[in-house]
């Protein structure tokens, strides 16, 4: 009679938590092989058909009427606008910093924006900067003072001609900010011309 004197191997079942871990894995390798190859090929497409994403959007409306008329007028309006940086004279942006500080030692920066003229700003961005004693720049922000659609947060939505937007921006230390000077880095205005032609032909 034959013994087998070997050791046994034995197989544990795994455990839930390792049954999890490997299926999340999986899943996450799945994901970021699929992300990847989607941005690829948008890559591609954009280098093909335009320099910039805007345009694109734009260009993608344009070849499909039935995209368009299936958005909410808000987001087809948002489609129609113009990037137009001279209307920026018509923009008066202040700031103020506030003499207190929070718990934490940051002070909070006001920022002024009131549309002289007679155009609709659906997105300008900004940059504040806040400078030290000596006038050089220790800390900024980039924020959005229009967006095409108000939302919550940063989404503060259009500013109509002769209004002024208000809002406040925190988080510049005490001991290394005493003035914060504004920097405008994008104006696009809504493009009423050309959504009142879209809404004529259809």
């Amino acid at each position: 009679m034959f013994h087998d004197s070997g050791a046994h191997v034995v197989k544990k079942p795994m455990g839930f938590l390792a049954v999890s871990a490997l299926g999340f894995s999986a899943v996450l390798v799945t994901a970021l092989v699929s992300v990847t190859g989607l941005a690829v090929y948008g890559i591609r497409v954009v280098d093909k058909k335009t320099g910039n994403l805007m345009e694109l959007v734009q260009e993608t409306a344009k070849t499909l009427p039935e995209i368009r008329a299936a958005l909410p007028p808000a987001l087809a309006d948002a489609l129609d606008d113009v990037r137009v940086p001279e209307y920026r004279d018509s923009l008066l942006v202040s700031t103020k910093l506030s003499e207190g500080t929070d718990r934490w030692g940051y002070h909070k920066a006001t920022v002024e924006v009131e549309n002289t003229g007679d155009q609709t700003v659906s997105l300008l961005s900004m940059r504040l900067v806040g400078l030290d004693g000596d006038g050089d720049p220790s800390a900024e922000y980039n924020v959005w003072a229009a967006t095409p659609l108000q939302i919550e947060d940063e989404w503060r939505g259009p500013l109509l001609p002769r209004e002024t937007r208000r809002f406040v921006i925190r988080g510049f230390p005490e001991k290394s900010v005493t003035q914060v000077v504004p920097e405008i880095t994008e104006v696009r205005l809504w493009n009423a011309a050309k959504t009142e032609g879209a809404e004529s032909k259809s």
